[in-house]
């Protein structure tokens, strides 16, 4: 098992098998056409008053390739890994997902690990890409390079900004340990079946814990489900 320095973070709880995990309530509302808040971006009102959070997910994924020279993909620091990550439960021909660890964690390519760690997405800064920074990561069995049973879990501690009768769009400040910088996120969360009209119309404005499960890194695809909703003030 390998763990990275600094803070731990809270691990999701286990995510519902993958067959659960689909969107099956209201029709998914259309793409949001590439108008996924950002942190200059109106729709997500201001980020002086949304909660300092991570972003935390939990999921299986083969490491595709490993770089280490800083000029590889935009790595702007010596003391991390670049990695490319297939998501081993993700849909066929999905995008690879961008991940770093720091210089004591060493990945194998080829090798299949059980990731946890903090999703940024892409903000717009130096890099342009949304990335996951490992904190742990634990080897699993070689029969598991290629299949997985569990989807990729999220939990987020965010302010709701938006509620429509599908998804919601949350923000939150993120503490980027990579740059080491904060800037504010958003993302749209559909609402899963569990989910009753009567909690989706009491979130708007508050400060809410929201767990899920994701099956793309881009939360405009509709593929980010919230399976759970806790009012946290």
């Amino acid at each position: 098992m390998s763990k990275a320095k600094g803070k731990p973070s809270k691990v999701p709880d286990a995510p519902p098998a993958a067959a659960s995990t689909q969107y099956t309530g209201a029709a998914a509302p259309p793409p949001m056409n590439n108008t996924r808040p950002r942190q200059d971006d109106s729709a997500a009102d201001s980020y002086d008053d949304v909660p300092e959070a991570e972003l935390v997910v939990a999921a299986k994924g083969v490491v595709l390739s490993r770089y280490r020279d800083r000029d590889e993909w935009g790595n702007l620091d010596d003391d991390y890994w670049t990695m490319d990550l297939r998501m081993v439960d993700w849909p066929a021909g999905s995008k690879a997902l961008k991940a770093r660890s720091e210089e004591d964690m060493v990945l194998e390519e080829g090798k299949a690990y059980a990731f946890h760690g903090a999703m940024y997405l892409d903000p717009g800064k130096q890099w342009t890409s949304t990335f996951l920074l490992i904190k742990q990561a634990d080897a699993l069995p070689q029969e598991q390079t290629s299949t997985a049973t569990t989807t990729m879990a999220f939990e987020i501690e965010a302010r709701v900004q938006a509620v429509q009768a599908a998804y919601c769009v949350v923000s939150w400040q993120a503490e980027d340990d990579y740059e080491n910088t904060e800037y504010g996120q958003a993302a749209k969360i559909c609402f899963g079946e569990g989910i009753a009209k009567e909690q989706r119309q009491g979130i708007l404005h508050r400060v809410c814990t929201i767990g899920g499960t994701m099956t793309s890194e881009n939360p405009d695809d509709n593929t980010w489900v919230a399976t759970r909703i806790v009012i946290s003030s």
